[in-house]
């Protein structure tokens, strides 16, 4: 019992205790809470004030930084203005400078075009003198024969060039079949009608390489290339006699014969040429020369063997020709020569082409080129063709740009004695059939001095339409004879 006792107080004395430890906590725990109350209510105290200070600092600063921004600004535009001030000033002070100068300038060039203008009438009044004298040359030619031939050769020039126009609406027609009982006209007439939108008017008809008007079989009323463009031997001034025969000669860069065979066989029927000299044929070894010329002509060519160049002669069978061998190591110039011959001398032809450009290479070619020519320049009568690509040398006054091509040249011709036969080459058009109007015969009027020849051309150009226009040569020279040249030229 004394133990049971015993642990029952232990068990009291602990409750007791425990009871009174939890009192004492919590008192402590209430201490501690309104400790730490105070303390919080403290700290936000402390904090509203710490805030409330900083505000105002930063409020202070603020102003502060704005005040001194407005400052800056104002002192920056302050500083814009000054500078816009003087850029204005230094703006119009140049500006009247420009203005004194260019009023300067316009001064100087208004005086300097009058003391030209004064150069300039003295010149012409130089001029007009020596016009005059020309034309009084003129008129002591015209006791001579000589007027007779050149009367004569502008009448013929002036021909050409009418039938040149009439013939610029020439149409060639291709692969048409001959049919017996039907002539050109007819056939023409129904392939317009079956095939052609707009009906063209047919006027003449005639077939390549006939020289005569189309006769049933082809029995064509008209013919579209009258003989009139033949010129007669007799009343020819522009080639050379051969044994009382006309030998007809030709010139063309023709840039590729072989898209141009029809026009090839038209050019050689109207104009029947004895040899024509083609620059650019742009054919190779294995074109054959059959399938390219027509009847009646043989060929003597030069392949380039590549695209483009070769040169060629387009011969007539009746000619009596030779070809002339070029040396071994002037190959690879496009280069060839024939020697025509005559009762009396031999002509020796040569036709060559240089491509152009005036690099180093092209240099080279031309220095061989001119070497190769004075090698081929030892016939009789040396004729030289071509196209040489040298279209800034003046004939007139004989000269020419400052450079090695062009000096080579011009040294050239003035070594071998050459003297430039046309004087102008209206370009070549791409088709052939409009290259036609600059094929030009080797002009015997080259033989004249060129004040004669020019003065000759102002006065057939300033001649009346109605001697112009005269339907013959007859005709021609009689209304010419009733012209007083010197009254209608004001000769004084």
């Amino acid at each position: 019992m004394a133990k049971s006792h015993s642990a029952e107080s232990f068990d009291n004395m602990i409750s007791k205790v425990l009871e009174k430890s939890n009192d004492n906590v919590m008192k402590l725990i209430d201490k501690l809470m309104d400790r730490s109350n105070e303390s919080l209510e403290k700290i936000i105290i402390l904090s509203n004030n710490n805030l409330e200070k900083l505000f105002d600092k930063f409020d202070s600063n603020v102003t502060k930084l704005i005040e001194k921004s407005n400052e800056n600004v104002r002192k920056s535009l302050a500083h814009s203005e000054n500078i816009l001030s003087k850029l204005f000033e230094s703006t119009v002070i140049r500006m009247e400078a420009l203005g004194n100068s260019f009023e300067q300038a316009v001064k100087s060039m208004s005086e300097a075009v009058t003391e030209s203008m004064g150069q300039l009438l003295t010149t012409v009044a130089a001029l007009s003198t020596s016009v005059s004298e020309c034309q009084k040359q003129v008129l002591k030619m015209n006791e001579t024969p000589l007027i007779e031939s050149m009367t004569r050769a502008l009448w013929a020039v002036d021909q050409e060039r009418k039938d040149e126009e009439r013939r610029a609406s020439n149409v060639i027609i291709s692969g048409m079949d001959m049919q017996p009982g039907i002539n050109d006209e007819d056939a023409v007439s129904t392939i317009c009608e079956n095939y052609l939108t707009l009906k063209p008017q047919i006027v003449k008809t005639r077939r390549i390489n006939n020289k005569k008007p189309s006769r049933p079989f082809l029995n064509a009323r008209n013919d579209v290339l009258q003989d009139q463009i033949r010129y007669p031997a007799a009343c020819s001034p522009f080639v050379p006699r051969n044994m009382n025969r006309t030998l007809r000669m030709s010139l063309a860069n023709v840039r590729s014969l072989q898209n141009k065979k029809n026009d090839l066989n038209l050019f050689l029927s109207e104009y029947d040429p004895d040899i024509f000299s083609v620059i650019e044929t742009w054919l190779s070894p294995e074109d054959r020369d059959e399938l390219i010329l027509p009847p009646g002509f043989c060929f003597v060519r030069k392949d380039r063997g590549t695209r483009g160049g070769g040169v060629a002669f387009v011969i007539k069978s009746s000619v009596h020709y030779k070809v002339v061998k070029t040396p071994t190591k002037y190959s690879h110039i496009e280069i060839i020569s024939i020697d025509v011959f005559s009762s009396s001398t031999t002509y020796r032809f040569i036709s060559y082409y240089r491509s152009g450009g005036f690099d180093n290479l092209a240099v080279d070619y031309a220095i061989d080129s001119t070497q190769c020519i004075t090698m081929l320049c030892n016939g009789n009568v040396n004729c030289l063709l071509g196209d040489f690509n040298l279209p800034l040398i003046d004939w007139n006054n004989y000269s020419s740009p400052d450079n090695a091509i062009y000096n080579c040249f011009i040294e050239l011709f003035n070594d071998l004695g050459l003297h430039q036969l046309l004087m102008k080459i209206e370009s070549v058009q791409r088709r052939f059939t409009k290259a036609i109007p600059s094929i030009r015969h080797l002009p015997y009027l080259s033989r004249l001095n060129s004040v004669g020849l020019q003065t000759i051309v102002k006065i057939w150009n300033a001649l009346p339409e109605e001697v112009v226009s005269s339907p013959s040569y007859a005709i021609f020279k009689t209304k010419l004879l009733t012209v007083d040249l010197r009254n209608f030229l004001q000769i004084k």
